[in-house]
């Protein structure tokens, strides 16, 4: 689970982006939302659904039931080493930072491919609009010649 602080860093944005999404799109983060002695927290499918609302995105469709328990399973734990092997709490807490660094890393990566998708696209569209311009111009241009060579012909 992460704070509202840790969501706005992975997704780059203000917390503020954070609180506004969560009043104004309420029904649609609420389930993914835990709140403990007045911190709020979100389950990792309430940061997917949060990066999708920020970012215009459709709500990704719920995880199927079980998947969560299996994402839990690749955490690494002193409970899931086997005995002869000995790893130290510091090797095992150190593991889990970095998996939730690069868990983070990449968020960011999507979403930043989501925002250049976003600008591409956008310029596909300006780009359309400007070619329709163009050839409206250079239909207006051959009536132009037109007229101007019917009157030089006269």
């Amino acid at each position: 689970m992460y704070k509202i602080s840790e969501v706005a860093n992975m997704l780059n944005v203000e917390k503020v982006v954070i609180f506004e999404k969560l009043i104004s799109r309420s029904k649609d983060i609420e389930p993914y939302v835990i709140k403990e002695k007045g911190i709020t927290y979100f389950t990792d499918f309430g940061i997917e659904v949060m990066g999708a609302l920020i970012s215009g995105l459709p709500i990704p469709s719920e995880p199927e039931i079980g998947q969560d328990e299996v994402e839990l399973e690749d955490d690494i734990s002193s409970e899931n080493v086997r005995d002869e092997e000995y790893i130290s709490d510091e090797d095992i807490q150190s593991i889990n930072d970095e998996r939730a660094r690069l868990k983070r890393e990449i968020m960011n990566c999507r979403n930043k491919l989501i925002e250049l998708d976003g600008q591409h696209k956008q310029m596909d569209e300006a780009l359309k609009h400007y070619q329709l311009l163009i050839k409206e111009d250079l239909d207006w241009i051959r009536i132009a010649e037109g007229k101007v060579a019917f009157r030089l012909k006269q």
